[in-house]
């Protein structure tokens, strides 16, 4: 009997609510860090020369602007997002991938301008990966449980927290090493579904964005992929 997948959309965003997810996929794991909060990172014009987040946690980070913003979305917080070289965190996109955004942003042909700003948010806010280096599939397994049962629907409540009308959502989440339908395309299906007026727009993930060329290209859907569920 297939779960509904509202059932815990009450619970779903805290820590107790990730737990009971990952011990049903590893009941062993102990080590969790919490919850990584979306974040406002600033105008887009002002990030290449900083070499981190710290004059954007500095402000109140919780808050955007009211000018449009790019909502850049990626899949999960890894290892970097809780590291404690960073006073500010946990914070989205820290280390090599902050690094790309800060540097290459600008360059994702997009239409900005500048009084663009940015802000960082994760589909499943927790560490999906389980602190594991390299990324394995049960990174995938985690996310895939979390975003039925409850996941999904808490993204779409944040994203239409931050949304407002003139902004830009930039879906840059992977693809997934599990060989299944890609984590990707399931979260573009729920953007659609949140905001459906809003400009969209499909990056590869930040942490490839070795040059202007990759920040800029667009990742296509996989061929003959069902069309994402309104579950």
């Amino acid at each position: 009997m297939q779960s509904d997948p509202h059932e815990h959309a009450v619970l779903a965003g805290s820590d107790e609510w990730f737990k009971h997810i990952v011990k049903m996929v590893q009941a062993s794991h102990q080590q969790l860090p919490g919850r990584c909060p979306d974040r406002y990172a600033g105008l887009i014009a002002n990030l290449a020369a900083k070499a981190d987040w710290s004059d954007a946690a500095h402000g109140n980070a919780a808050i955007r602007q009211p000018s449009p913003c790019v909502l850049l979305v990626m899949e999960s917080p890894h290892i970097d997002e809780y590291s404690a070289k960073f006073f500010y965190t946990p914070w989205p996109a820290n280390g090599p991938t902050g690094k790309r955004i800060r540097q290459r942003i600008a360059a994702a042909d997009l239409p900005i301008t500048a009084d663009t700003g940015l802000v960082l948010m994760n589909a499943i806010p927790f560490q999906c990966s389980l602190g594991k280096s390299p990324i394995g599939k049960d990174r995938d397994t985690v996310f895939r449980l979390a975003w039925e049962r409850g996941g999904r629907a808490f993204f779409q409540s944040r994203l239409m927290h931050w949304y407002r009308e003139g902004d830009l959502v930039v879906n840059a989440c992977t693809v997934g090493k599990d060989g299944h339908r890609p984590l990707r395309e399931d979260v573009e299906g729920a953007i659609e579904e949140a905001v459906p007026d809003a400009l969209r727009f499909r990056r590869y993930h930040p942490f490839s964005w070795f040059n202007s060329a990759r920040a800029s290209t667009t990742w296509e859907p996989k061929a003959g992929a069902h069309k994402p569920s309104k579950t």
